[in-house]
């Protein structure tokens, strides 16, 4: 599925943490094998969208910037901003990701996969073997939490 050995090896070694994440909750799995499977399938995928270009543009023509999840902290990587914004989307997303650090794992995980990766909450269900309704209960947990801390300091 990848185009290069580089690229599959990424994606293999992104499974292996994802699995370590998750390991006391795949008993819960009929089939660790086909979870595994489908976590590779799913990166693999996202893996091919990243290398798309995705210029998004809100109301205004201004670029909207992503985020990415790089050497586990959140990133935005933006060319166009000035170097104050750059400083300023730096310090955020440190404050973010340091507030995201404390989080139970689940909703860690649950949160980066809906706003780094851009899962689908169905997706995310999916990959995970969970309801919808326990994915976005998580993912409205962790927002709160975050926005809390993030709000407090």
């Amino acid at each position: 599925m990848m185009k290069n050995s580089y690229d599959a090896e990424d994606v293999l070694q992104e499974v292996f943490i994802k699995l370590w994440m998750l390991r006391e909750n795949l008993v819960k799995y009929n089939s660790v094998y086909a979870f595994s499977l489908q976590v590779t399938k799913n990166l693999c995928i996202d893996k091919l969208r990243v290398g798309k270009p995705r210029n998004k543009r809100d109301e205004e023509g201004q670029t909207i910037r992503k985020p990415y999840f790089v050497n586990g902290t959140v990133e935005i990587i933006d060319e166009a901003s000035t170097p104050i914004e750059s400083l300023t989307n730096k310090d955020n997303l440190k404050m973010v990701s340091k507030i995201m650090e404390d989080l139970p794992e689940v909703q860690k995980l649950i949160l980066k996969m809906r706003h780094v990766d851009e899962l689908e909450i169905s997706e995310i269900a999916e990959i995970l073997g969970c309801t919808n309704e326990y994915v976005r209960v998580n993912i409205s947990r962790g927002r709160k939490r975050v926005r809390e801390a993030y709000f407090s300091v």
